[in-house]
């Protein structure tokens, strides 16, 4: 014959904890897990920015030559015959003097911004194959920044919310 169990209330309640403590755990090691990988997310996004910011900051490029600049400067100087094309790529006659004048103006010493000024004073500012960061020129670097920086508060807010 088996013997009769008899289960006190005592045991009952070790019995409740022990499932109970074995439940927190369980859950415990899931919610634990979870912000472990959450912080590594985190972790890694600011790693990625900060070696983003390095390397932006970095600035290894040496002075470039007189020719560098009035072949920068010519990139940069739309070509006020041709449709769409900068002075550098066009090989019209106008085209050809603006490259020569530009080197003497390298050559004379001015500044880069002094010679595009003095392109954008004499042909206006459309010249500029660069727009300037000022006035309504400065729309077309605001307004992306602006888009993209609520394209990611859009995505942070839905993965926020898919979670």
């Amino acid at each position: 014959m088996r013997p009769k169990v008899i289960q006190t209330a005592a045991h009952l309640r070790k019995v409740d904890a022990s499932d109970s403590s074995r439940r927190s755990r369980a859950v415990g090691g899931a919610l634990g897990s979870a912000v472990v990988r959450r912080r590594l997310g985190w972790g890694l996004v600011l790693v990625a920015f900060a070696v983003l910011v390095t390397y932006g900051s970095l600035d290894d490029r040496s002075t470039p030559s007189d020719a560098e600049r009035a072949a920068a400067i010519a990139r940069s100087l739309r070509c006020p015959q041709c449709a769409g094309e900068s002075v550098a790529e066009s090989n019209v006659s106008v085209a050809r003097e603006i490259r020569a004048d530009i080197a003497r103006r390298v050559d004379a010493g001015q500044s880069d911004d002094q010679i595009r000024a003095a392109y954008a004073a004499l042909y206006g500012e459309p010249v500029l194959l660069t727009p300037p960061a000022r006035g309504f020129g400065s729309l077309v670097w605001i307004i992306p920044a602006v888009v993209g920086l609520t394209a990611a508060a859009g995505l942070g807010f839905a993965f926020r919310r898919w979670r």
